[in-house]
């Protein structure tokens, strides 16, 4: 199924909630992140040669590229991250230039930020950015973020670089005063499977869509705006109801 991917990200409004005991989110640094299995890529594969002199190393583009656009609602400022599993099975970034970047964790088993090229400025508001998938990426995610994310990499049980991704269960996460949410795929380099991922927490409302090379689109519309504060005014609501849910709302 050939098919490229449209997102859409809807004005969010997510400023001057006052909520009852909220829990408050301020951004930490190294020694606050806190590593689970959902925020953590690692390999599937043992990569031999990795050197801790250099950032990062670029893949050249190859065969199977896939395009993805997204149509800024939202406002100036917002940056979209890519990561995900190459075909060998390791994970990378995908630069603005559209090749892959390869973080080089070292072996102090600290997680290291990765200051490479790594950020993609979407297009201001009301219009639409594309960029190209070179090659099969899975496993991956679409972050998309009112500012700019904070990404780690570490090395892991194969002694491979992989990536610690933002965490919204940590108020003390590095990325914690970012706005941002992201969408899940698996890209194989000729089918294409994606959800817009509201299971674990919502951030910026996402919408979604896919246009196969038959010219046949397939939307979901995602959240609509103003559904962080919705929500938290639902879950405020019902905890004044019967206190089922609880008072801690970010």
């Amino acid at each position: 199924m050939r098919a490229f991917l449209g997102l859409a990200l809807a004005m969010a409004g997510l400023i001057g909630q006052s909520f009852a005991k909220p829990t408050i989110a301020h951004a930490g640094g190294v020694d606050d992140i806190i590593i689970t299995e959902d925020n953590i890529l690692n390999s599937t594969t043992v990569r031999g040669g990795e050197g801790a002199g250099s950032i990062s190393r670029i893949k050249a583009a190859q065969a199977g590229a896939f395009p993805i656009e997204v149509h800024n609602n939202f406002d100036s400022g917002m940056f979209m991250y890519i990561t995900g599993r190459d075909t060998s099975g390791t994970p990378v970034l995908l630069g603005p230039n559209g090749q892959y970047v390869y973080p080089q964790a070292d072996n102090t088993g600290v997680p290291k930020e990765i200051t490479g090229d790594i950020a993609i400025p979407l297009n201001p508001q009301g219009q639409t950015t594309t960029i190209t998938l070179p090659q099969a990426l899975i496993s991956a995610r679409i972050y998309l973020a009112h500012g700019n994310l904070k990404f780690f990499t570490v090395k892991d049980g194969n002694g491979v670089s992989a990536i610690v991704e933002p965490s919204a269960a940590n108020p003390l996460d590095p990325s914690a005063e970012v706005q941002w949410g992201f969408i899940e795929f698996n890209y194989d380099g000729t089918f294409v499977f994606a959800n817009i991922s509201f299971v674990d927490f919502v951030g910026i409302p996402l919408g979604m869509g896919v246009t196969l090379a038959s010219g046949e689109q397939q939307t979901v519309q995602g959240l609509m705006s103003g559904a962080v504060n919705n929500i938290c005014n639902g879950m405020k609501a019902q905890t004044a109801a019967d206190g089922s849910i609880g008072t801690d709302y970010a």
